[in-house]
């Protein structure tokens, strides 16, 4: 007896070293606050929470713990039902989430510590029960070391590094049990055990070979990169590409870079892998930046979304196409412009105004002059004076010039998802309403605050849709004019400027005052929108951390200083960032304790696209101009023969958007080898003087943030919800009815065995000897037509080594009982006879295929 414990010690004590070694090693990728100490205590507990469970007394605690468990989750879902899911297992649903995060490495510090140690334990939990099943019921050491070593292999070709403390334990613990199976466990079963001990407790004169070995090994000088041989590498790529573009589907519900093989935007930085699965195929004029995902808060180490539903906002896509359709009316007159076509030829030639700005606009006769602006008490701009109904003709005209509405072309996109099922819905920037050709099933299509749009649960596969959006004619010079028209403040003087205008015609001898004002009452209120929305944008979109150095907005500073508008300024630093810094998918990881954009400013200069995105974006808001942080696709640069454009995670990117007043969002490439890509160039010889822009629609005017696509007005809303939660009920009650089985399972052999128990023993033995014959039979031990049980039981003993007593014995004690009449001990040898069926279960069990003993006797009642 005191030698077994000592085997089951030493075992043990291997299993916690091996164990440890894993953990440290899966952990340190995921960057998650754990020490090494905790890790080992975990591996120790883990470890003997499953020599507790092998226990007989432990076994029934388990099992009676994992009974009441599904018993209260039956009982819950009776209670209230499966319209409460989430509700009812909130907490367990919390738990898996936070599992789910430090699993895949996308931990954050919104994750409390408790629920962190509860998820890393219950993970160690899960890790153990490989290492003491091939451990210490029965040492398997190809079972045991060989996942070890893939992992290790894993994780050296995801990130090229390798805890080097685990790694060593790992080793160490490899050598040792590699020694024991090699030496002990061969020369058991040839029955040769001279001169070396045959228990575990050989173990520990092992140790210090394997430590030598491993000072061996460490002088041997070895390259940095591992063994390369291109034509291999090239097949094995080609092959694996071809495999995962058939079988590989990305599965998350919100988008970000983390998904396609980028690094988390919470923590930005180090090397990323460029992943080929294909995503969709998008049928376009040219080539558009898809977003995905938009972030506004920067922590110093990245980027995070803050939560705006408890916000009075505005919507910022319908913001932004009103901006476009009206607010070059209060550019215009902020620049003291009264007609079309002096716009028109800023647009062609500049800003540069010529000194008679106000198209000719004369005084009528018999009208009264008016100054639209402030005194000096409020530093407005001082405008000329114009007749109340020429600035009135002015501002309310519905239209807006034609070279205008030639550079905002209306352009139709189309979508189809491939490898990918997302609640996302990838879409460009000044997008139109509705979304349309979702067939097949009915989506609710939620809008965020910035114009993100997310459906009610995941598109299901090859999900097609189209939509109507505004392609800008990026990289044209008459669109860089109308962007160097944007100076802060247009709207706030222009809402004064009203305000000042009508109270000096209140003073006036003009009659229909009220009428005027009746008249322009919702066109004013758009420009009072646009304000509010200015504000909120600014409010949002401008702020920077604290901490962030000084260096960095000096920089900014430094850039832009010879730069006058909005516009110029931001183009400074995109083409700055464009041609000094290097483009690059395997940039050194950031130091933890310095700030993300410091570093690759002064010190890395080399990166991707989120490095480059996140530099723009927070040197553009320490000049105080607003701009955001954007993840999504970058088309291809060019489309196959048919029109289309095949995106894959490869394409997937990021990038930044600047707002200028008066003007709207605008897209910013300063990724080096993404410039020029917006580019789309369009001809300006059919437009001249005034041109409608076009209509949006009604359902667009007013700000909306849930928008539902119905493509059969027949389908009930709730019939579609029921059909969701039945799906998840469905699997749900299907995993509590096999726990259920196999609760009701350990149940019948509990009260077989009493039933034995209270059995005589002749009976019992007749039982046990069918039971036995049975087992063997699921083993593959069959018998043989015309066999005597005497010559089944000793090719049943040729097979298995039976230690409570043989097969033989068991028939001289059956054929005792059957035949003449004898009966057994009822102490002594029933009990062995109990034990010899126990071990006889357990032997026979590990012969026999996994899901196969599962089913006979976890499930069928036969085990």
């Amino acid at each position: 007896m005191k030698k077994d414990y000592r085997n089951q010690f030493f075992l043990g004590l291997t299993g916690v070293f091996y164990l440890y070694a894993i953990l440290k090693a899966a952990t340190v990728p995921m960057h998650i606050p754990v020490n090494g100490w905790q890790l080992f205590l975990f591996a120790l507990a883990a470890i003997l929470f499953y020599f507790l469970v092998n226990t007989r007394p432990g076994r029934i605690v388990f099992y009676c713990t994992v009974g009441l468990g599904i018993g209260f989750a039956a009982y819950l879902l009776l209670r209230d039902g499966t319209a409460n899911l989430q509700q009812t297992f909130g907490s367990v649903i919390s738990l898996g989430q936070v599992m789910y995060q430090v699993g895949t490495g996308y931990y954050n510090e919104t994750i409390s510590t408790g629920s962190l140690m509860l998820s890393v334990g219950l993970f160690s939990l899960v890790v153990a029960i490989p290492v003491y099943y091939s451990l210490v019921p029965r040492f398997r050491f190809y079972w045991l070391i060989t996942p070890g070593f893939v992992l290790f292999m894993c994780l050296w070709g995801m990130f090229r590094h390798v805890d080097k403390m685990s790694f060593y334990v790992f080793i160490t613990v490899a050598i040792v049990c590699f020694i024991y199976h090699k030496y002990i466990l061969h020369r058991e079963k040839a029955s040769v055990r001279k001169g070396i001990p045959s228990d575990t407790s050989a173990l520990v004169y092992f140790i210090p070979v394997a430590l030598v070995v491993l000072l061996i090994t460490a002088t041997f000088s070895f390259s940095e990169l591992p063994i390369q041989w291109p034509w291999l590498d090239e097949k094995i790529n080609d092959w694996y590409w071809d495999i995962s573009m058939k079988f590989d589907i990305d599965r998350y519900d919100h988008f970000s870079l983390a998904n396609t093989g980028f690094g988390d935007p919470s923590k930005l930085g180090g090397p990323v892998r460029p992943d080929y699965t294909p995503v969709m195929v998008v049928k376009a004029p040219a080539r558009v930046y898809l977003r995905g995902a938009v972030y506004d808060q920067y922590t110093g180490l990245g980027w995070e979304a803050s939560d705006k539903s408890g916000q009075d906002y505005l919507s910022d896509r319908t913001l932004d196409h009103r901006e476009l359709r009206y607010g070059w009316k209060a550019t215009a007159i902020d620049m003291e412009i009264w007609g079309v076509e002096t716009i028109e030829q800023i647009l062609k030639n500049g800003p540069t105004l010529p000194e008679h700005s106000r198209d000719g606009f004369a005084e009528e006769e018999g009208n009264a002059a008016f100054s639209v602006g402030s005194d000096e008490t409020t530093s407005l701009r001082k405008l000329e004076t114009i007749t109340p109904d020429q600035y009135l003709d002015f501002v309310r005209e519905d239209h807006m010039p034609g070279l205008l509405s030639t550079i905002h072309p209306q352009k139709e996109l189309t979508i189809r998802h491939l490898n990918v099922r997302t609640k996302s819905l990838f879409t460009p920037l000044k997008l139109y309403q509705p979304i349309l050709g979702l067939r097949d099933e009915k989506y609710i299509i939620k809008e965020s605050f910035d114009g993100i749009f997310q459906a009610d649960r995941r598109l299901a596969g090859d999900s097609q849709y189209k939509y109507d959006y505004i392609q800008p004619a990026y990289g044209m010079k008459v669109m860089e004019n109308y962007f160097n028209m944007s100076k802060p403040g247009i709207y706030r003087r222009f809402n004064e400027n009203n305000q000042k205008f009508f109270e000096q015609l209140e003073q006036s001898d003009i009659t229909n005052v009220g009428t005027m004002q009746i008249d322009l009452k919702n066109l004013l209120q758009v420009y009072r929108d646009l304000e509010r929305h200015r504000n909120e944008v600014y409010q949002l979109y401008t702020q920077i951390p604290e901490e962030t150095p000084q260096r960095v907005l000096d920089f900014a500073m430094m850039l832009t200083q010879d730069h006058s508008t909005t516009y110029s300024k931001v183009k400074a630093l995109e083409e700055y960032l464009q041609n000094n810094y290097t483009y690059t998918l395997t940039p050194q990881t950031p130091p933890e304790d310095q700030d993300f954009v410091d570093y690759f400013l002064f010190e890395g200069k080399e990166g991707y696209c989120s490095y480059y995105a996140s530099a723009l974006c927070i040197l553009t808001r320490a000049l105080g101009i607003p701009a955001r942080y954007v993840e999504g696709f970058a088309m291809p640069e060019k489309p196959d023969e048919n029109g289309y454009y095949h995106v894959t995670n490869q394409n997937a990117h990021a990038w930044t958007e600047v707002y200028l007043e008066g003007v709207g969002w605008v897209t910013f490439e300063p990724t080096s080898t993404f410039a020029g890509a917006m580019n789309y160039l369009v001809s300006l010889t059919e437009s001249s003087g005034e041109g409608n822009y076009e209509r949006i629609p009604m359902e667009f005017e007013e700000p909306s943030s849930q928008l539902s696509y119905n493509p059969n007005i027949n389908i009930d809303l709730q019939n579609d919800e029921g059909r969701e939660v039945t799906t998840v009920t469905i699997f749900i009650c299907f995993v509590v009815a096999i726990l259920f089985v196999m609760l009701l399972n350990l149940l019948f052999v509990l009260i077989r065995r009493l039933i034995l128990n209270m059995m005589s023993p002749q009976k019992s033995v007749i039982w046990l000897y069918r039971h036995l014959v049975t087992l063997l039979c699921q083993a593959g031990c069959e018998v043989r037509l015309g066999e005597t049980p005497k010559d089944y039981a000793k090719r049943v003993d040729e097979r298995f080594q039976f230690t409570h007593m043989t097969m033989a014995e068991m028939v001289d004690v059956f054929y005792s009982v059957r035949f003449g009449a004898h009966a057994p001990d009822k102490n002594k040898q029933k009990k062995k006879i109990f034990d010899f069926a126990g071990e006889a279960r357990i032997k026979t069990g590990r012969t026999m295929y996994f899901f196969r003993r599962i089913l006979l006797r976890g499930l069928l009642f036969r085990g």
